[in-house]
């Protein structure tokens, strides 16, 4: 087995995992003493790329009838269809977003912020099994809904002071609570 450094690994972790297999395979090979020509890592990489449709497809085709009838997906093509997106979805970070639900209430700066500390764990931890994905998603979740906490406190704390014990709250808090009683 080949040792790379830390420099090697964070470059790999910001690979596509179709690249990280194309590039274990390589190695793989050259360890064996048979180095793989273009052409071999063309071939491997249409391998890989076939191998990932055709799982997506079959696990697309097997949940289609629990599907049928919902209004938005009417053929199992626009079912595997949406298989495909929601996977490239999840790889980038937009599903998770996506989940949080209420999108045209959601702060820009704050899912930006998100959506970059999932990048970083996915890399600093080089998360690649659903299972490591799966906790970056979880941590980064409990992240924003304790943002929401703690900006509920802070809102209440305000509103609360200025109700009780009289004067105005601060400008940011007057500006919070009006963008928050807007809808």
């Amino acid at each position: 087995m080949v040792a790379i450094d830390k420099r090697e690994r964070d470059a790999l972790a910001e690979l596509h995992p179709i690249e990280r297999e194309m590039i274990a395979t390589d190695q793989a090979a050259r360890e064996a003493g048979t180095p793989m020509t273009m052409e071999e890592l063309g071939a491997e990489h249409a391998r890989i790329v076939a191998e990932r449709h055709r799982r997506l497809e079959r696990d697309a085709h097997a949940s289609w009838r629990s599907m049928e009838g919902w209004g938005n997906v009417t053929t199992e093509e626009e079912w595997n269809a949406a298989v495909i997106q929601a996977d490239d979805d999840y790889d980038s970070g937009q599903f998770l977003l996506d989940r949080l639900g209420a999108e045209r209430y959601l702060d820009p700066p704050l899912m930006a912020v998100l959506l970059t500390l999932r990048r970083r764990l996915v890399k600093e931890h080089g998360a690649e099994t659903a299972a490591e994905l799966m906790m970056v998603d979880t941590v980064v979740l409990a992240y924003y809904h304790q943002m929401r906490v703690t900006g509920w406190i802070g809102d209440f704390a305000q509103w609360l002071e200025s109700e009780f014990f009289g004067g105005a709250a601060s400008p940011r808090g007057r500006t919070r609570w009006a963008k928050a009683n807007q809808a």
